[in-house]
Formats: structure tokens, sequence, C-alpha cells
């Protein structure tokens, strides 16, 4: 319990560190399961109190919560997540926890993602027409002024 503490705490200060418009990504095995009340695309019925708490730390740091994995048996369950920053949830093609390391009977997954960058070219500036209005002489000529 205090162990998820501290992680959670120490994530928090890893990601206030990231500035907001850098691409991020924080993935690896959270300890929890997210219901399909609080997430799209969730199969676990229910949210734990891990789960809970990583919502909470997505909602604080504007992050999209990934990754589904379908166990042999054809039921899927999420307990390996990989967040990325809401603005840069379009380059994301592909998240995935796979099994690796089953000969040592571990639970932990390999969690990939696959990103394609969606970069946009800044929009060309278009000025404000009343800032190109020569206002001293607007206020000068008496037709105007009035």
């Amino acid at each position: 319990e205090e162990k998820l503490a501290d992680d959670f705490s120490d994530r928090k200060g890893v990601t206030e560190s990231v500035p907001s418009q850098n691409f991020l990504v924080i993935s690896g095995d959270f300890y929890g399961q997210i219901g399909r009340n609080d997430a799209l695309f969730i199969d676990s019925k229910e949210t734990n109190r891990n789960g809970i708490n990583l919502i909470d730390f997505a909602h604080e740091f504007q992050l999209q919560i990934g990754t589904l994995d379908k166990h042999p048996s054809g039921s899927y369950s999420q307990i390996d997540y990989i967040l990325v920053r809401n603005k840069w949830k379009n380059s994301v093609r592909n998240a995935q926890a796979y099994s690796s390391f089953p000969s040592i009977g571990s639970d932990h997954k390999v969690v990939s993602i696959c990103i394609v960058p969606s970069l946009r070219s800044s929009k060309p500036l278009i000025p404000n027409p009343m800032k190109q209005v020569n206002w001293p002489k607007v206020t000068a000529d008496k037709y105007l002024a009035h």
C-alpha cells in the first residue's frame, strides 16, 4: 500500500518536470483495473482502488490511458497500461501488452506502443483588422471622429 503511494508520488514528480507541450509516454504495471464506467474500450467490470488512483493521476496530468491484454482463454484484462498526453493521443497507432516471462511464471507484461507523430504546421497569423486601423488619424479626422 505504502509502496504504491510512493510509486504514484514518484511518477507525479517526474511528470511535473516534463513540459506540457512535450510528447510524454508513461508505461508499466499500475496494479489497477479500470471499469467500463470509467474509460472507453475497457473489459473490466469494476474499477479497483489502484484504478481510481490511476484515473486521478491521468486526469491531473491530462493523460489518455491505453492497452488491453487478451489472454489465451479469450478473456481480456487490463493491469499494464500506457499513458499518453491527450494532446498526442491521435499519434498512437497501437498499444499492447505482451506476455514476457511465461517460463518463470511472471504476471508482468512487456508493454509496447507504435507512434506515428501527427505534427501540424503552424497556421499563418491573420492580422487583426482593428490593429491595422490608424487610430490617431481616425480620431484627428473631424468627420470620422464623430
